[in-house]
C-alpha cells in the first residue's frame, strides 16, 4: 500500500506499535477468542503478542502492529490495511 500511494505521488509512511484487540475485535480478525489459537496463529505469523487469559476465552489481545500514515491534500490519514 505504501508504495502504491508513493507511486501515485503521496507521502506514505510505515508506523509501527502496539493494539490491543477486545474479544469481539480478535474474533472479527482471526475468527476466534480461543487464547491458545489466537497465540498459534499470531505465533505462526511472527507477531509478537499477549492473551489475557493465556488459556481459555480471551478477553484481550495485545499485539505488534504496522499501519500506513499518508498526506493527501494536507491530511494526514491512517489506514490499517490488515
Amino acid at each position: 500500500m505504501v508504495e502504491l500511494l508513493r507511486a501515485s505521488g503521496y507521502t506514505a509512511n510505515y508506523v509501527s506499535g502496539a493494539i490491543s484487540l477486545n474479544a469481539t475485535q480478535t474474533n472479527e480478525l482471526l475468527g476466534t477468542t480461543n487464547a491458545t489459537a489466537v497465540r498459534a496463529i499470531l505465533a505462526d505469523g511472527g507477531i509478537p503478542a499477549t492473551t489475557t487469559p493465556t488459556s481459555g476465552t480471551i478477553t484481550n489481545v495485545t499485539m505488534a502492529h504496522i499501519w500506513v500514515s499518508v498526506s493527501i491534500g494536507g491530511t494526514n490519514y491512517v489506514f490499517a490495511p490488515t
